[in-house]
């Protein structure tokens, strides 16, 4: 989001009961008598009940709670392999406890929301019978983005919430006598727009750019690219799916609305949402707006990323495969030959699509076909997709040992290891959802136009781009992460799956402990992966009001599914372990 992400849980700002920061240093002699757990707050049974994945929390009229916050880092990782580093690098989250922050609240008005970081003390009943909770520190995050000492030129740009996208839910916009008014879900955030808004377009074939200016460039910049044609009146009819903007936008619970008739307290939302609190929408400040469309630079694109596809022969059992011209070794993936693996992943895939794609005629030429396929694959040997610097894009054809590859042409491959992993369909809906955003989103276009990817042959990577090593660069990368994060949890919302799988989802695809609460941490400071805080932060601030028990795991249907790929796909298995 721009060039600094500040997610602060709303919760906190409405703490009663305060007490002086001597009064919170009674507390720590608890931690020498009770046992410690620390994890994510995943549902919340009653005002004196919570849970911490599978973990109950009771809490009663003895437990002291305390809140904490953190400066939370995302940082890029040059971690060495040996004699080798590690090529891309990695982002990494570092905590930080801010010194003196500790204040004690009243554990009565629950001040915990579904995602919310706890750390708690207190005794284990056996066998699984609940915790009892004597002490409850529900952390205060504060996510931002430095490396190294790089942080002084963006920290200092001005506006908190900055970015471009593109619109893929209808808003729900009215004209009012001194403007406009209402709610839009705009990359993955609810903003309101109020008459202060500053409403602008872009001239017919506007495209986004992410430029670097500076001497170093080191003064990244989102912007609209503009012809040289005259700019078009603004109109109602620019709030619709298929709209790109770029946009400028402020916390609501920081700034003044100058007029409008948004609440204090909440208002009504688009998506069918209803009520919708206040405490988790931000202001658009300024928003410019323009149709999508197909340029002959991205056609140009598109194709050059555009492999030829040989359909599997179910009834013999024959894989199919992608082929790419190329002279690498890795000339083309199979394609595992069941039609029922297929159709799965296929099915769940076109339900995250977003609804306005689905909707498109074959005729528009924004229309993306997408198409999902089961591929062999190896599994990588360094870390998760997700936290590498350019997860969407690095691929090895030869294997597809570095995940899922979303190609621009609507393509969506998925390696047949990542899927013994993960144990839900609404974990695949991560993986999914993340690789259909980046291609609605024009993720590998925006790079390419933004002169930020060194692409090579189609052969050599898919959608290919060398990482930056500049600091601009890199927070690039990390922008395009968290977009395809952000958006995809709401894909996966409204396409009806427990988003609370997101978190840990990219992580149990590659083989790693997927747990919480989170195993073996001595405090804050222990590192987290990025993805993991993000995600939680992120539903902690704007799905706290959901009721997830109507939300879908499909955790039966997975092994079901897993079964079918045991079949046809023995090996995957063996490789996985």
């Amino acid at each position: 989001m721009g060039l600094r992400i500040l997610l602060t849980n709303r919760c906190f700002r409405c703490l009663v009961g305060m007490m002086l920061l001597s009064g919170v240093s009674a507390f720590a002699s608890l931690a020498l008598h009770a046992e410690r757990v620390e994890g994510f707050v995943t549902k919340i049974g009653s005002p004196t009940e919570f849970y911490i994945g599978t973990l109950d929390v009771r809490i009663d009229a003895r437990t002291q709670c305390i809140t904490e916050s953190v400066d939370a880092n995302i940082q890029v990782d040059y971690q060495a392999h040996g004699w080798l580093w590690a090529i891309p690098p990695y982002y990494k989250l570092q905590n930080r406890p801010e010194s003196n922050s500790k204040m004690s609240v009243s554990c009565s008005k629950s001040p915990w929301v579904i995602g919310s970081h706890v750390e708690v003390l207190g005794d284990s009943k056996e066998p699984n019978q609940g915790f009892d909770a004597r002490q409850i520190t529900i952390y205060s995050v504060k996510i931002s983005q430095r490396f190294a000492d790089a942080a002084t030129y963006w920290n200092a740009k001005g506006s908190d919430w900055e970015g471009a996208a593109l619109l893929e839910e209808q808003p729900q916009i009215k004209k009012v006598d001194n403007g406009y008014e209402g709610t839009v879900w705009l990359d993955g955030y609810p903003v309101t727009v109020t008459p202060d808004t500053e409403l602008i377009t872009a001239p017919a074939g506007t495209e986004v750019g992410y430029r670097l200016f500076g001497f170093y460039r080191d003064n990244p910049r989102w912007e609209a690219i503009m012809p040289k044609a005259p700019r078009p009146a603004f109109s109602t009819s620019l709030f619709k799916p298929n709209s790109w903007s770029t946009y400028s936008a402020a916390d609501l619970l920081d700034e003044k609305l100058g007029h409008g008739s948004v609440g204090d307290e909440e208002i009504v939302h688009s998506a069918g949402e209803g009520k919708f609190p206040i405490e988790g929408l931000v202001w658009l400040q300024r928003i410019r707006l323009w149709p999508n469309h197909l340029s002959d630079k991205e056609r140009k694109y598109i194709a050059q990323f555009t492999p030829a596809v040989h359909p599997p022969d179910y009834e013999h059992r024959i894989p199919g495969n992608v082929g790419f011209d190329s002279r690498s070794a890795g000339k083309s993936l199979k394609i595992l030959p069941n039609r029922a693996v297929q159709e799965f992943v296929s099915d769940l895939g076109w339900s995250l699509v977003p609804e306005y794609q689905r909707r498109l005629t074959e005729k528009d030429p924004t229309k993306i076909e997408f198409r999902f396929y089961v591929v062999q694959g190896m599994k990588p040997r360094l870390r998760d997709e997700m936290s590498k610097a350019d997860a969407m894009t690095l691929t090895w054809h030869k294997n597809l040992a570095r995940g899922v590859a979303a190609l621009p042409d609507g393509m969506i491959l998925i390696p047949d290891y990542m899927l013994v992993e993960i144990g839900s369909e609404a974990q695949l809906a991560t993986l999914l959802s993340c690789a259909i955003t980046s291609v609605v989103q024009k993720q590998g276009f925006v790079t390419r136009q933004s002169g930020l990817s060194a692409d090579k042959d189609a052969g050599s990577l898919a959608m290919g781009s060398d990482v930056p090593m500049t600091p601009a660069g890199l927070i690039f990368y990390l922008f395009r992460n968290e977009q395809a994060l952000r958006i995809g949890i709401r894909q996966m919302y409204l396409a009806g799956y427990d988003i609370r799988e997101a978190p840990f989802a990219w992580a149990a695809a590659a083989g790693k402990t997927a747990a919480n609460p989170l195993p073996g941490t001595d405090n804050i400071a222990s590192e987290i992966p990025w993805y993991t805080a993000y995600a939680f932060d992120y539903i902690s601030r704007f799905y706290s009001w959901v009721d997830f028990s109507k939300l879908k795991r499909g955790e039966r249907e997975y092994t079901q599914f897993l079964d079918e790929l045991r079949k046809t796909d023995p090996e995957a298995f063996e490789r996985s372990k």
